[in-house]
């Protein structure tokens, strides 16, 4: 399994083992800031995966799923929640602009929006839930 190390250049299409064997891709093109279970910039144990990516960059899904949710959500931002079909969600926050709806099928890598066209909010944040608990997207 390839493991996600911060300084890592995924591309999309970059695969990396979800939890319970499951497939995920690398949402964007960009470095691998912030690996799951490290401390994030407030020093709080991250839940997910940190990228920073070049501002206006396409966001692709990295799992394939129906969207269950697309809008801001609290600090997040502009978020996708995407249900795959072995009921993990894969969340992927921080967009710029969103290009896709609830209730939308979704393909792995298939666009779902841009990043922000600031350098100041090129980051995307990516997480996989079962139920009520994060897993290691890694």
């Amino acid at each position: 399994k390839a493991a996600a190390k911060a300084g890592q250049k995924p591309a999309p299409g970059r695969r990396y083992a979800g939890g319970q064997g499951g497939r995920l891709r690398a949402p964007v093109t960009g470095t691998l800031v912030v690996g799951f279970g490290k401390p994030n910039r407030l020093g709080i144990q991250s839940q997910g995966l940190v990228f920073a990516a070049r501002p206006g960059g396409v966001v692709v899904a990295p799992a394939a799923g129906r969207v269950v949710f697309s809008g801001a959500f609290r600090a997040l931002g502009n978020m996708v929640l995407i249900r795959q079909a072995s009921g993990q969600h894969v969340l992927v926050a921080g967009l710029g602009h969103i290009d896709t709806a609830i209730g939308r099928s979704l393909e792995a890598g298939e666009p779902l929006g841009r990043m922000a066209a600031s350098a100041q909010s090129a980051e995307l944040y990516m997480e996989v839930r079962q139920g009520n608990r994060a897993v290691n997207p890694a």
